[in-house]
């Protein structure tokens, strides 16, 4: 998911998995677009 604002800028992409039933992991990457990220890095947060 990428946030923007209305002049299209992208603020940055949030990633998420449901890796359980109840387990979400979540990480944030500020000022990254889609493209930059490939996946999860170390400081991904288990919820």
């Amino acid at each position: 998911m990428q946030f923007t604002i209305k002049s299209g800028v992208v603020l940055g992409v949030a990633s998420f998995q449901l890796i359980d039933k109840r387990k979400l992991k979540f990480e944030v990457f500020p000022g990254k677009k889609g493209y930059d990220v490939s996946g999860f890095t170390s400081n991904a947060m288990i919820y």
